[in-house]
């Protein structure tokens, strides 16, 4: 090889690699006020080298083409039965309002970077998309410092507006007014960043500045005022640490797990005596449902009992991608609004527009996932994380539905290689000091 060529290889390689820096910083901003632009800039940016990898050395990892199929399996089936909806639901939804190019286009992009991503693995770190990523993150959790700096001191101003206002106070008045947020557009977005940065927290740090990221984490999550947040973080840690610890749990592992349990059981016991503020917007929050005053869980709730009229072909294969966005056009809910776009559930979601075979192949493909990870054969500690991002991704989805966001395909990328690779927790490798 001529200098020439050498030095073009070395360029290429440079761009490219800046590229996936810029997808992984970037990626938090999709939930954010911060225009959405820049970051499908830097995909289209990593995708473009990603083809033309792959047009060069047309080899592909059939293991991560299989991962991903299977996951958007659901969606596949939902866009096959959306012409045969739109004739037999015509009559009781307003098909002409549905546009499925925005979902389709995510689902698209996102997955050919993955698989982007995945060709680049050979050739550079692959972790390096994830190490952006965290980054990225930590600059969301600053301005959330920033705002909560602004809300309980008063000390700065805090010029931006987000759906941060005190709701489902149930007639409650609190000293406080306002959830921090950051820059995200509201609190249920911001949370779900702040358990992706702990997940990397224990994948990228160490000892005593692994601890103190989780903390602070943990306590800019506490004033998220998030009940989503809370129930999704403390059910990563107990059910990671549980089911790490199942497979060679001996008589002092059992008394440990004894001790948190009862140790949470005191806690909650504290906690619903306390009379704290925090603690009890929280609780009224989570124990004060009601599906004839509360939207969310109408819509949560409605799909299953709005399904009873639809016809069998749509039960079982669903209303059409993307349908739920039109429930409105017939559905309302007890405020008299029409049914949102999204169930904000991404079980529900799918149940409705794929019906109850693409709800089967979603839960079959985090089946799968579960059972594999206890074949994992790295450490003990590459085995929590990886039940961690598992139930982050799970669990999440519960509260969110962002199954066609950059931050959910990129932690199903992170899960992948936690099944398939030794990512060398616990030791140090100088892969991931290279930028």
């Amino acid at each position: 090889m001529n200098s020439t060529s050498a030095n073009l290889s070395v360029s290429n390689f440079n761009v490219r690699n800046f590229s996936i820096c810029l997808v992984g910083v970037s990626a938090f901003t999709f939930s954010t006020i911060v225009p959405g632009y820049f970051a499908y800039l830097s995909v289209a940016l990593c995708v473009f080298f990603g083809v033309l990898s792959f047009i060069k050395l047309p080899i592909l990892d059939k293991r991560i083409l299989f991962f991903l199929l299977f996951f958007i399996s659901p969606f596949l089936v939902s866009f096959a039965s959306l012409p045969f909806s739109m004739i037999v639901e015509m009559q009781r939804f307003d098909y002409s309002q549905l546009n499925i190019i925005g979902r389709l286009l995510n689902l698209l992009i996102f997955f050919v970077l993955v698989l982007s991503l995945s060709q680049f693995s050979n050739q550079i770190n692959m972790l390096l998309v994830f190490k952006w990523y965290k980054i990225g993150i930590f600059i969301l959790l600053l301005t959330a410092l920033w705002h909560a700096l602004s809300l309980y001191t008063g000390l700065v101003s805090w010029p931006f507006e987000t759906r941060s206002n005190l709701h489902s106070a149930y007639g409650n008045t609190y000293s406080f007014t306002d959830r921090v947020t950051g820059i995200a557009r509201e609190p249920s977005f911001f949370v779900m960043y702040v358990v992706d940065f702990i997940a990397l927290a224990f994948i990228f740090f160490s000892g005593l500045k692994r601890n103190a990221a989780i903390i602070f984490a943990c306590f800019i999550m506490l004033l998220s005022l998030s009940p989503s947040g809370y129930i999704v973080l403390i059910m990563c840690f107990c059910l990671s640490y549980f089911f790490t610890k199942m497979s060679t749990l001996s008589f002092s592992g059992l008394c440990k797990l004894a001790a948190l349990f009862c140790f949470f059981v005191f806690f909650t016991f504290f906690v619903l005596g306390s009379n704290n503020p925090f603690f009890e917007y929280i609780i009224n929050r989570v124990i004060n449902v009601d599906a004839s005053s509360s939207s969310r869980l109408s819509m949560l709730l409605g799909p299953f009992e709005w399904v009873k009229d639809s016809s069998l072909i749509s039960f079982v294969f669903g209303h059409g991608l993307k349908s739920f966005a039109i429930v409105g056009t017939n559905y309302v809910l007890p405020s008299g609004e029409a049914v949102h776009v999204t169930s904000n559930n991404m079980y529900v979601d799918v149940f409705w527009e794929a019906g109850v075979l693409g709800l089967l192949l979603m839960l079959l493909y985090f089946l799968f996932i579960f059972v594999k990870i206890f074949s994992v054969k790295q450490s003990q500690q590459q085995q929590f994380v990886t039940f961690f991002v598992f139930f982050d991704l799970v669990l999440s989805a519960v509260f969110r539905a962002d199954y066609a966001s950059l931050r959910f395909f990129l932690m199903l990328y992170l899960l992948f290689l936690l099944l398939n690779y030794d990512i060398g927790l616990g030791k140090v490798k100088s892969a991931r000091s290279s930028v």
